[in-house]
């Protein structure tokens, strides 16, 4: 198989080719290694390449699974593959290695995908960039020197430029969204619940992380929230599973919906022109898909909320960072940690657990309560994915001198649209619906209710269809290079 025929496969189809016998796991194994020794110099998207998870395939084996033999990468923050680097983007955790897989992980690996390499992250997902000190930055396909988003953005780059037609990310903030902005993906938040985050980690980030992919097509996102929703043992959350499925349910048109949409929510400043142009048009077309669309959108107390959101990350990363240096027999100080994230570290260490908890607990009932009564009478709202297209690389630098809220004051100028429904609990997709007049992708989020994923997607394959992206391509891809 050639590259540029590979990549134009999203995982759904390179799976059907591997059942139809057309071409064989390994065959596919090694085509993604060679789109990444032929791109990865320039990109920079990945901490280790597993060449060895190729090399162990049977040429003959037909793997089990709706995705067997489908290439895959994972990001290097909170998920674990047993025996696999686990490094956090952080000099602190060099060595490393996961112990075991997270039940994520085993609900990867029962579809059947290869897994060949490791994306970046920043320190510990701690920036809506990835540029960690413990590796380089990650150069965004579109355009070399700016940023891929974060903290997903090895794997958003990664994807985009056509390693894999899918790979793993997290969201404790907007970490599959923003980078699926940043980079022209379908980048789809869970509700809070749905895929498993144990055995390690239960309420991380007092609920606000979860955990999807990031992918070219709605499709490989919906069969793959199939294959890995339903709570773990012992989760802290757990949701219902979908009925009949999310994949099955994609080409039924939603009823008539009443829907809430704002260019320029009213809680940030105004977002970059071409991106409330990519607003306005998403609207243009649901109203032609018959909807009701309404200009408005939830009312809460931005202050509260984000020193709580903020509060969170600061107690959240001490503590991770308390318990992996530890585990990695090494002391958390300069020379180990970016200095904002030493910073935090500290700040954290010296907050009161009854202080710290009550500022979190507090900031964000009242946030969920506000914005929970605007979804009383909208089933879905439409607002910008982030303010801005993707930023140069050193813009928002994790090596900072800053305190924890200075650090997040900081960062809503960029990304003020998506922490809060990390707190609400509510899924939210950010869809490439966007190009601005220099042409870079530009996302634009749906939010739903809570449990109302099938909604979502539903709605975004509605656009894909109305809109493709698919023949959308990078300056730096598997599709230039074979050109």
């Amino acid at each position: 198989m050639r590259l540029n025929e590979y990549a134009d496969h999203d995982g759904v189809g390179l799976a059907e080719l591997v059942r139809s016998k057309k071409v064989t796991a390994k065959e596919l194994g090694r085509v993604a290694l060679d789109a990444i020794r032929l791109l990865e110099p320039e990109i920079s998207a990945l901490v280790d390449v597993f060449d060895e998870e190729v090399d162990a395939l049977s040429q003959d084996t037909q793997p089990e699974g709706v995705f067997g033999g489908v290439p895959m990468l994972i990001k290097d923050c909170l998920l674990m593959m047993e025996g696999k680097p686990l490094l956090n983007g952080s000099r602190l955790c060099q060595g490393m290695t996961a112990p075991h897989d997270s039940d994520l992980m085993t609900r990867y690996r029962a579809t059947g995908v290869t897994v060949v390499g490791l994306t970046k992250a920043p320190e510990f997902g701690y920036n809506p960039t990835t540029e960690p000190l413990a590796g380089g930055p990650v150069h965004n396909p579109w355009r070399k020197g700016l940023s891929a988003g974060g903290s997903s953005g090895g794997t958003a780059a990664a994807v985009v430029a056509g390693y894999t037609p899918f790979g793993h990310g997290n969201d404790g903030g907007g970490s599959i969204r923003i980078p699926a902005s940043a980079c022209g993906l379908v980048g789809l938040k869970p509700t809070r619940g749905r895929n498993p985050l144990g055995p390690d980690f239960g309420e991380a980030l007092f609920g606000m992380s979860c955990e999807h992919i990031l992918s070219r097509t709605v499709r490989d996102s919906a069969l793959m929230l199939d294959c890995t929703s339903g709570p773990g043992v012992g989760d802290p959350y757990s949701i219902p599973r979908s009925e009949g499925g999310f994949a099955a349910d994609l080409d039924h048109a939603p009823r008539k919906l009443t829907i809430g949409f704002s260019e320029a929510p009213p809680w940030a400043p105004p977002p970059q022109p071409d991106v409330a142009a990519a607003v306005r048009r998403a609207v243009e077309d649901l109203t032609g898909m018959g909807h009701e669309l309404r200009e408005c959108a939830p009312h809460f107390d931005k202050d509260a909320l984000n020193h709580a959101i903020s509060t969170a990350w600061i107690v959240g990363e001490s503590a991770w960072i308390h318990a992996t240096a530890q585990a990695a027999g090494r002391m958390p100080g300069p020379n180990t940690l970016e200095q904002l994230t030493w910073n935090i570290y500290r700040e954290g260490q010296a907050m009161t657990a009854s202080g710290a908890i009550l500022t979190v607990l507090g900031g964000f009932n009242q946030g969920c309560r506000s914005i929970a009564r605007f979804f009383e009478n909208h089933d879905i709202l439409v607002i910008p994915t982030v303010a801005q297209t993707a930023r140069p690389h050193g813009e928002l630098n994790q090596n900072a001198d800053l305190s924890g809220q200075e650090w997040w004051d900081q960062l809503q100028g960029y990304m003020p649209y998506t922490a809060m429904f990390n707190v609400t609990g509510q899924p939210s997709i950010s869809l490439p619906l966007g190009v601005s007049m220099d042409g870079l992708p530009i996302g634009v989020q749906i939010v739903a209710r809570f449990g109302a994923e099938a909604l979502l997607l539903r709605i975004a394959r509605q656009f894909e269809l109305a809109r493709p992206w698919r023949d959308r391509h990078p300056a730096t891809s598997v599709w230039s290079k074979t050109a």
